[in-house]
């Protein structure tokens, strides 16, 4: 599937402001089952940006502002072709298909970070799975689709505007988030599972899956890591594995510092900050 993104996020500010380097995760991250055909960023004001890869190969670039201003717009317009038409196209290492299974010594190593949750708190969580899911598949593929359908059945969807993303236990409590909840609460239940997991963020193309939403939009989920398989996508939102659909931009240990745009800025102490943002997704 070959999908086109243009996405626009504007700051306007109450007054004239100096910005600090403005981080930018907007360059959709490439793999054997994503291409990027075409990509451009623009900033207004215009400025030279800096291109790194994060410690998570992420595409990251950096934005160095000079003058006061009392605006600043980032834009992306990129093309890119999708392949991962059947999310269930993989074999999981015979040592792994079953739960519970301990990672190769290599591989345990090297996730060491993406399995243990930043809180530390496992134990709620873990009595929750169980008081939901009941008792826990001994299948590793079916205990990952189940707690990811679980997630769905017991937590509603719902919009916040406000910044930040809930711990598990809140979006528990309350049965309700976000897509940036949804994600945060599947990764780390798999962290307190004892496999390792991280945060995604992209965009999300799919017109059959609410005719009440626009078809492309901004999304989170999580990706676990399977012997065999490698890092595979579940999204609890919508109790699916991610397919040609989803297009990954950033990845990280938690949904920390994986905004679009992140900077600070300096003005007068009452200075206030508006930020407007949109998403356009279609065929190409």
């Amino acid at each position: 599937m070959k999908l086109h993104v243009i996405h626009n996020i504007t700051y306007r500010y109450s007054a004239h402001v100096v910005l600090a380097p403005q981080h930018i995760l907007m360059r959709p991250r490439e793999n054997h089952h994503v291409s990027v055909n075409s990509f451009k960023l623009t900033t207004e004001p215009e400025t030279k940006l800096f291109w790194s890869r994060d410690h998570h190969e992420n595409s990251l670039a950096v934005a160095y502002y000079y003058d006061r201003v009392e605006k600043l717009v980032v834009r992306t317009d990129f093309e890119v072709e999708t392949l991962e038409r059947n999310p269930f196209e993989f074999v999981v290492r015979l040592d792994a298909a079953r739960y519970p299974f301990d990672y190769m010594p290599a591989e345990s190593a090297m996730l060491a970070p993406y399995r243990d949750s930043p809180d530390g708190k496992s134990r709620p969580l873990l009595a929750w799975m169980r008081s939901a899911l009941h008792e826990f598949p001994d299948d590793s593929l079916e205990l990952l689709t189940q707690l990811n359908q679980t997630i769905r059945e017991h937590i509603d969807y719902r919009t916040r505007i406000e910044p930040g993303v809930q711990a598990p236990d809140e979006t528990i409590r309350e049965r309700s988030g976000t897509c940036r909840d949804f994600a945060n609460l599947m990764m780390q239940a798999c962290h307190a599972l004892g496999l390792a997991a991280r945060f995604v963020s992209g965009y999300l193309y799919d017109p059959t899956l609410d005719p009440d939403v626009p078809p492309g939009t901004l999304h989170a989920w999580a990706e676990v890591y399977l012997p065999g398989a490698g890092w595979k996508g579940f999204d609890p939102t919508h109790a699916i594995l991610v397919d040609e659909h989803f297009i990954p931009v950033a990845v990280g240990r938690g949904p920390a510092n994986l905004n679009p745009v992140t900077g600070a800025f300096w003005g007068a102490k009452d200075t206030r900050s508006e930020l407007e943002t949109s998403v356009e997704i279609r065929e190409a």
